[in-house]
Formats: C-alpha cells, structure tokens, sequence
C-alpha cells in the first residue's frame, strides 16, 4: 500500500512538473525548498522520538531502582 502512495505521488509530481511550464531551474529552486522543508520535518520527528525513547528509558531504569 505505501509503496502504491509512493508511486502515486512521484507520478503526480512528475506529471505536475511537465505540464506546469515552469523552466527547469524555477521548478530546481522549489523542489530544493521542498526538499528542506522535508528533511527540516523528518530530523524533528527523528529527535523527537529519539528523545521519547531516553525518556521512556530513563523512566524505566527509575522505576526498576525503586523496586
């Protein structure tokens, strides 16, 4: 099913792409910022369940002190 959505999007993309009319390097410089935008996203979630799991760590070797 994701690798259907995957496909689905990067068709559309494509797609989007040549029909826009845009020169090569307008539509360089906007998938750029989409692209920083995405790795902006996905290294917040990762530190964010990164720091979940330290936590959840930390709470768990507490836990286990006090028994």
């Amino acid at each position: 099913m994701n690798n259907l959505k995957l496909k689905k999007l990067d068709e559309a993309i494509r797609s989007d792409i040549q029909n826009s009319g845009l020169s090569i390097g307008s539509v360089y410089y906007i998938l750029k910022s989409i692209q920083h935008d995405v790795e902006f996203s996905f290294m917040s979630s990762l530190n964010s369940e990164l720091l979940q799991q330290e936590n959840d760590n930390t709470a768990e070797a507490t836990k286990n002190k006090s028994e």
